[in-house]
């Protein structure tokens, strides 16, 4: 618990320093669309030619930009994979038969109007968000976190400025759709950590409720089929694992073990 609880504060910094941490672009990159062969001299550009420009310039600018973000943000995540490492232990929260926990969602202070004088309140609900499941591997940080996006290629030669007029069109362009892939990159990243804090602190928040009763274990059955195969093949102790009652929450208060407190708050990052 004390990896975790002093990692959330970590997590939180990594998380900051990653959405604020946007470098101006590198030759490699960006410069790499601009410089595209062109005729020097003038010429006219139609309407239906200047959409064309606009909208490939966008395109590629937006990809490229998405793609040189992603790599900058793998880079820093990786610089922070001890930490994550131990904050997000997933393969610590496994159930038995390698069973993944359901993810538990927490509302506090609750409020539902049914009319204008009518209102209900709750101290806290609880939601089960994603279910238990089985997994052959647990989850880690990096399935949720590693940004996956590659550098788009040239787009065809007809597509191109072919004169200085077009080519200030799409250096425009490409430089707005550039900064609109940067963005795009850290809302990416935002909501991929996000997900990665709902599924971790739900399902530790899974196990505190059901060390106090108040939420059930998954029952699995098991068919054991002893020895089976044929003359290339053998499987010894093969046996089939079925998930046959998913975990319910426990509305019987009078079988708690215990109510639930303010403590509960510290296994979850967004405290810390």
């Amino acid at each position: 618990m004390k990896h975790m609880i002093g990692g959330m504060l970590i997590a939180g910094t990594f998380a900051f320093s990653v959405s604020c941490s946007t470098p101006p672009a590198y030759p490699s990159t960006l410069n790499r669309y601009h410089n595209v062969k062109f005729n020097p001299k003038g010429g006219n550009l139609s309407g239906i030619r200047n959409i064309g420009l606009r909208d490939t310039a966008l395109s590629l600018g937006a990809r490229a930009g998405l793609a040189w973000r992603a790599a900058e943000i793998n880079t820093l995540v990786a610089r922070n994979e001890r930490h994550l490492d131990l904050i997000y232990n997933f393969n610590s929260l496994l159930l038995d038969h390698n069973v993944l926990p359901p993810v538990l969602i927490e509302g506090r202070q609750t409020l539902d109007q049914a009319s204008d004088d009518v209102i209900r309140v709750a101290d806290r609900a609880y939601t089960i968000q994603a279910q238990a499941r089985f997994v052959t591997m647990a989850p880690t940080w990096r399935d949720y976190l590693k940004m996956h996006f590659k550098d788009p290629d040239m787009p065809d030669s007809s597509l191109m400025p072919r004169n200085e007029v077009e080519k200030n069109v799409w250096d425009r362009y490409l430089d707005e759709g550039w900064q609109a892939g940067v963005t795009q990159g850290d809302v990416i990243f935002a909501e991929n950590l996000g997900r990665l804090k709902r599924d971790y602190e739900g399902m530790v928040r899974y196990h505190t409720l059901l060390a106090q009763n108040m939420v059930s274990l998954p029952f699995v059955a098991q068919v054991n089929l002893g020895v089976t195969g044929g003359d290339s093949e053998m499987a010894v102790n093969d046996r089939i694992l079925r998930i046959t009652t998913l975990p319910r929450l426990n509305t019987a208060s009078n079988e708690w073990n215990a109510l639930v407190t303010a403590d509960e708050r510290q296994f979850t990052p967004d405290n810390h």
